[in-house]
């Protein structure tokens, strides 16, 4: 990384953490607030499955 003084691996984390998946504790609040139960749990359910797929992704994007 020419432009910035970091190090790779601490780059290459970094993205790994982005494309985790989505926070569960969001949903307990979307459900404690009355919000749509089915919605906030499907969104959660569709966000981890979708990052089996997003994670190795940028893990090649990053080490190109």
């Amino acid at each position: 990384y020419p432009f910035y003084d970091f190090d790779a691996t601490y780059m290459k984390v970094t993205f790994i953490e982005i494309a985790m998946p989505p926070m569960t504790m969001a949903t307990v609040l979307a459900i404690r607030g009355g919000l749509n139960k089915d919605l906030a749990i499907n969104t959660l359910g569709m966000g981890i499955l979708a990052s089996f797929l997003i994670i190795p992704i940028w893990n090649l994007i990053i080490n190109i």
